[in-house]
């Protein structure tokens, strides 16, 4: 019987590691609006901003979420299932005067995978502690 808690314990101590999901967001370099910085959010909480040239990552719970950035109007609408990883590509959209409206798009994980190994870590100031990771 010791056995058998022991077992069940290990089990449930494993499945609430693999619990969430990945999210990385990343930024191609792009001489297009290199100075803008814009800021990110997950279920409309900042996670942090994304600098030309870097990535981040998050650990998402499993479930329904949504990523969007300072345009509104541009998003993904994600269902993130326990141990897999998705990978946001940013870009700035034209316009704004001084506000940098940034497009979120979701690509395929093989794309997403290789752009984010050619990149910089986000600065660790960049991020909102909560959330995300610089890694």
């Amino acid at each position: 019987m010791r056995h058998l808690f022991a077992v069940l314990l290990l089990c449930s101590i494993c499945s609430a590691q693999e619990a969430d999901g990945t999210v990385y967001i990343y930024r191609l370099p792009s001489f297009y609006g290199m100075a803008g910085n814009p800021k990110l959010f997950l279920d409309n909480k900042e996670v942090g901003k994304i600098r030309n040239g870097r990535f981040f990552s998050i650990m998402v719970p499993v479930g329904h979420h949504i990523v969007t950035s300072t345009r509104k109007k541009s998003g993904v609408d994600l269902d993130v299932q326990s141990g897999q990883t998705y990978y946001i590509k940013t870009s700035l959209a034209p316009g704004g005067f001084g506000i940098n409206p940034a497009e979120v798009s979701l690509v395929a994980t093989e794309q997403g995978r290789y752009a984010v190994s050619n990149l910089k870590p986000a600065e660790q100031g960049d991020l909102k502690v909560d959330f995300a990771h610089a890694r």
